[in-house]
């Protein structure tokens, strides 16, 4: 699915240790300070914006796990996102569902200590990929018996192949690529819609949508780096293309400017 150039970055990437750049040690991370990491996003992004939303989503679904997941679900699912041997997305919106959460329509129905997701999400962001193993999926979807509107969302963790007792990798999950989309300037990116039909979730952190929305403001705090540089590699272009211009005009300046 993904060009092998991806893979061969994405190996560079993992081997140098930056999926866990600012995560906690405790999991594998190297614990450095938030300014840190949002620096090298910065470049990350600069450099292939397609291939970096794949690393973003990871870091805010590392994020929501640390900060609400159980203490059952950091053992399982942090140290291997860390690594990055697992990637992670978010699943939020649906065909009637954009920027209006509060119509979402996945439902998440209790199974004893898990929850049965069923529902179809779409402009999923590396949805679905061949260069790790597994993804684990944050899905936003309602209880039967939730409130109407944006009260009644919670976030759920639905991965792509379930989690053997020994922490290996399981069965295939009920998670159904049905298509991939396209979107404008980032074609390397498999952006996808993805149907959940019972799949085995896990509540992330208690019900309601407080957690879906720090996901959701992670993401934004990120796209807001990326637009910053996306701006900064424009404009070095832009001074590059500009000296050569006056260069080849014959212009000399002082310093060799």
């Amino acid at each position: 699915m993904c060009p092998q150039e991806f893979h061969n970055a994405y190996q560079q990437y993992v081997e140098g240790g930056w999926p866990g750049i600012r995560m906690s040690p405790e999991f594998g991370g190297q614990g450095l300070p938030g300014l840190v990491s949002v620096a090298v996003e910065e470049m990350i992004q600069s450099a292939n914006l397609a291939w970096s939303l794949c690393p973003m989503l990871s870091w805010g679904a590392i994020h929501a796990i640390e900060s609400h997941g159980s203490d059952e679900l950091k053992a399982i699912f942090l140290e291997q996102m860390i690594s990055g041997a697992w990637t992670g997305t978010m699943n939020l919106t649906e065909p009637q569902a954009g920027s209006d959460l509060s119509v979402v329509r996945s439902q998440a129905v209790p199974d004893g200590d898990i929850y049965r997701v069923s529902g179809q999400k779409i402009f999923i962001t590396w949805g679905d990929q061949d260069i790790t193993e597994n993804i684990v999926h944050l899905v936003l979807a309602r209880t039967p018996d939730a409130p109407a509107g944006i009260k009644g969302m919670s976030l759920f963790l639905v991965p792509k192949y379930l989690i053997n007792a020994d922490g290996s990798i399981g069965e295939r999950n009920a998670v159904t690529t049905v298509s991939v989309e396209h979107k404008l300037g980032i074609h390397g990116s498999p952006t996808c819609v993805l149907d959940f039909q019972n799949s085995a979730g896990y509540l992330l952190g208690e019900l309601g949508f407080r957690h879906g929305l720090h996901v959701h403001d992670d993401e934004q705090c990120a796209a807001g780096c990326r637009v910053g540089g996306r701006c900064g590699i424009g404009a070095r272009l832009s001074a590059g293309t500009g000296i050569c211009d006056r260069q080849s005009a014959g212009v000399v300046y002082p310093g060799g400017m």
